[in-house]
């Protein structure tokens, strides 16, 4: 618990997303240790690259987060999930501002 807690406070940022105050964090966390770290958020947010693709989980204990993951659909799966907890996959983390190389 202790390096997750201090792997999410180095590299965990606030995002707006969806309308609401975001803490991500990239990596495979469970919501206890995000919500540890920033318990103020909406939602809180774990993202990893895995065989070529993201996967994005969604928590709160304020929100219904699998109303927002179903929104998002990659190749032809729909995220989706329970009240506190969901998910989904996607080419790049909607979140997240694409980087122009130019």
């Amino acid at each position: 618990d202790i390096q997750a807690h201090d792997y999410i406070k180095v590299h965990g940022f606030y995002v707006e997303w969806e309308g609401y105050n975001c803490f991500a964090v990239c990596g495979r966390f469970w919501s206890q240790a995000i919500e540890a770290v920033e318990p103020d958020a909406d939602i809180w947010i774990a993202f990893r690259y895995l065989n070529a693709s993201w996967t994005v989980s969604l928590y709160s204990n304020k929100l219904e987060v699998n109303r927002i993951a179903e929104k998002y659909e990659y190749k032809g799966k729909t995220g989706g999930g329970h009240k506190g907890a969901a998910g989904f996959q996607c080419a790049y983390p909607p979140f997240l501002k694409e980087i122009d190389d130019e």
